[in-house]
């Protein structure tokens, strides 16, 4: 699993990721848990990005 912080949109994610052929992308951090590298100032919008 990817997470990617910052001003992005939902398109412009699937986008960047499409050749990768990812099982999904979710608007939002996953289980509503904070990785340790984001800081609490980060700013934008979280996604989260995985293959099974």
């Amino acid at each position: 699993m990817i997470f990617i912080n910052g001003h992005y949109s939902i398109v412009e994610i699937k986008k960047l990721f499409k050749s990768l052929k990812p099982d999904e992308i979710y608007e939002g951090l996953m289980y509503d848990e904070k990785p340790n590298n984001i800081s609490d100032e980060s700013i934008g919008k979280s996604y989260s990005v995985w293959w099974d």
